[in-house]
């Protein structure tokens, strides 16, 4: 089950991401010969990027009833003639104005759809698979985009092809969000916006890590402003966008097998920056310089969205799982009126604007390191695949009465084996973490063993790796 459900999320997010992102390269092409040049980039790094925010904060409230009219047929058919309505009303009809506002509105549409996806991954699939999901769908739709945008005169991603392509993606995309409608996705909490009071880490983390995440997304979106005034002509641009999907694949694994390092190459991704910016300035080495900046956007893109995805699976998934993709969004903002305004004046103000901006990157990452990933993160993460092994009711209450354990430690001790942290363990207990954690102290003390795997270990009555010994909670 687990199987088919990363199968139809990882495919669904693929056809949404693909005719959203098509029809935003088809949109280049529609209105860059209508509208003056200061008109499309304020259009394009601007209009689209605050309706694509709209989409992302009017899925929250219309979560629950989305994932309810996806089992009505007649409902989910007038969806898709909508969408396919729109997108094709957009890039056909005569007058420009309406035209850019229906694909902006397009924009926000897509991207309603994209939150519900990562939303899904938040909700329906385990911490192991939610970066290979993610990468997958994101580097297939990059690819496919690419084949359409190789053949002749474009054809691939201008009407009327990519009209018939972006329907039957359309088309399908909903077929497989149809499929997900008896899955039983969380009840939306009636806290709206907000974190519950008690949970005051949360919303430290959650600042902590929009910082970061813009920040990021700033620094990108400067450096990538600054490269494109570089711009040399006979270069393939469509080759070295290939290079993201390479990215997103290599991520996407990455981040499944170690959160903590993908954090830290995505710092180290974003520094080469400045690699960029000096290769762009000779010629000669300019496809080489596009080709690993689109391969590192991966990574950072990657990362972005995923960590937000295991936040949100924590906190309310309907709210935060497509945070990522608007700090991104926020950050191209950002990133374009700071580089019209201030930046591309000479190569030494953007040095240093690009320094200053990276110095703030480290500095935040310092600070967010080890509140998003403590040193039991390693061990949690066995003792969440141990846990799959199954210590029986059997083991536990055997291990109360040869511990002389409490009551209250046994209900610990049984959710703590199964690889929920001390925070959500006192969420179920209405207790709170601190008592979790002078509970689990007091187990540790009992049993004679340092940390979870141990403990896991000694109630399952198996050896306990030297490795394991070794650490401590």
């Amino acid at each position: 089950m687990s199987t088919r459900k990363f199968a139809i999320i990882t495919t669904m997010l693929a056809f949404t991401y693909f005719y959203y992102s098509s029809g935003f390269i088809t949109g280049v092409y529609v209105f860059s010969p209508q509208v003056s040049l200061s008109e499309y980039s304020l259009l394009f790094n601007v209009g689209t990027q605050i309706f694509v925010i709209i989409g992302i904060f009017l899925f929250y409230p219309a979560a629950g009833f989305f994932t309810s009219i996806l089992r009505n047929k007649f409902l989910l058919s007038i969806q898709i003639f909508a969408v396919i309505a729109l997108i094709s009303t957009t890039f056909t009809i005569s007058n420009v104005t309406i035209a850019k506002y229906l694909f902006c509105f397009f924009n926000s549409v897509s991207y309603f759809y994209i939150s519900f996806c990562l939303y899904s991954v938040s909700c329906l699939l385990p911490y192991h698979q939610r970066g290979k999901s993610i990468g997958i769908a994101y580097s297939v739709s990059i690819l496919f985009t690419l084949f359409l945008g190789l053949l002749p005169g474009n054809a691939g991603l201008t009407p009327p092809f990519a009209l018939v392509i972006y329907s039957f993606c359309i088309a399908a995309s909903f077929f497989l969000y149809s499929r997900l409608a008896n899955e039983k996705y969380p009840e939306k909490k009636k806290s709206s916006f907000k974190i519950e009071q008690r949970h005051t880490g949360n919303k430290e983390l959650l600042l902590a890590l929009l910082s970061f995440t813009l920040l990021i997304s700033i620094l990108y979106g400067v450096s990538s402003q600054i490269i494109a005034s570089y711009a040399y002509e006979g270069m393939n641009v469509a080759i070295s966008r290939g290079f993201a999907a390479v990215g997103f694949i290599l991520a996407g694994f990455l981040a499944d097998r170690n959160r903590k390092l993908s954090f830290l190459i995505s710092i180290t991704a974003i520094s080469f920056a400045f690699l960029g910016l000096l290769l762009y300035s000779f010629p000669d080495a300019a496809f080489f310089a596009a080709s690993f900046t689109y391969l590192i956007t991966g990574f950072y893109v990657l990362y972005t969205l995923v960590v937000f995805t295991d936040f949100a699976a924590k906190t309310q998934p309907a709210l935060f799982a497509a945070f990522g993709a608007l700090s991104l969004r926020l950050g191209t903002i950002i990133s374009y009126l700071m580089t019209n305004r201030f930046i591309l004046q000479n190569s030494v103000m953007d040095i240093l604007i690009v320094s200053g901006l990276f110095v703030l990157l480290l500095l935040s990452a310092v600070y967010l390191y080890e509140r998003l990933y403590p040193k039991t993160e390693i061990l949690e993460r066995i003792v969440e695949v141990k846990s799959q092994e199954y210590i029986s009711p059997i083991d536990i209450e055997s291990a109360k009465e040869k511990y002389g354990l409490t009551a209250r430690e046994k209900d610990v001790l049984s959710l703590i084996l199964t690889g929920i942290t001390a925070n959500d363990a006192a969420q179920k207990l209405y207790i709170t973490e601190r008592t979790v954690k002078a509970h689990l102290s007091s187990i540790y003390r009992k049993t004679g063993t340092k940390n979870r795997v141990e403990l896991s270990m000694i109630i399952s009555e198996k050896d306990i790796p030297a490795a394991a010994r070794e650490n401590k909670d």
